[in-house]
């Protein structure tokens, strides 16, 4: 099998080094956010339910004090929010707004790589199509086709790169699309408990 997929590799031509070094950097990406989005989505829905748990019991000062105890990024931006004797609605909402979309971005890092290798596999593929197709050409020019076998590999080149490209690019997208709504599952539920937050110190001013 071994054997087999070295041989491949040099039919292919100088393109596949390239393709395999996209494919080999994107699944470690992939392996790293895997986990990467896992623990850090774990870690925020702890730390938000602590934080509610800690308005409801102790107030303001208690959930001020866990902001600056934990090291979840968010907490910072959250901190204001209990640091203020007063803040509207609005101003609620938007400091929400904010802590989420920073949270989409922090858990959700590396993602956008994904796309962009999917993209120069599906590219160097069609890049050694057409270096394969120029070998073919130039074949025909210098022996006209009764050199079978030497049009039969430059045609061999192009398709086993094309066809290595795409194999490469498609799990990709679909990988990309799994650990994107991953991402979005994580930061509704955030969306949703810093609402929750948000309206307990509505009520908490209100007093």
């Amino acid at each position: 099998m071994l054997e087999d997929s070295l041989e491949i590799l040099l039919r292919g031509g100088p393109v596949m080094a390239p393709i395999l070094a996209v494919s080999i950097g994107a699944w470690v990406i992939i392996f790293a956010r895997f986990f990467g989005i896992r623990r850090e989505s774990h870690h925020l829905g702890e730390f938000l339910w602590r934080l509610e748990s800690r308005l409801r019991g102790g107030g303001k000062k208690s959930a001020l004090e866990l902001c600056w105890e934990t090291g979840v990024p968010i907490a910072s931006m959250l901190a204001i929010l209990f640091a203020r004797e007063s803040m509207n609605k609005r101003y609620r909402h938007k400091a929400v707004e904010n802590a989420v979309r920073l949270e989409r971005r922090r858990i959700g890092r590396g993602l956008g790589a994904l796309i962009v290798l999917a993209g120069a596999a599906t590219l160097l593929g069609l890049l050694g199509t057409v270096a394969g197709m120029v070998a073919s050409f130039n074949v025909v020019t210098v022996h006209g086709t009764g050199e079978p076998s030497l049009l039969a590999k430059g045609i061999s080149q192009a398709l086993i790169t094309t066809e290595a490209g795409l194999v490469v690019a498609l799990p990709l997208l679909l990988v990309h699309s799994y650990l994107s709504s991953r991402v979005e599952a994580a930061t509704v539920d955030a969306h949703r408990k810093l609402l929750d937050i948000s309206a307990l110190l509505g009520r908490e001013g209100s007093r």
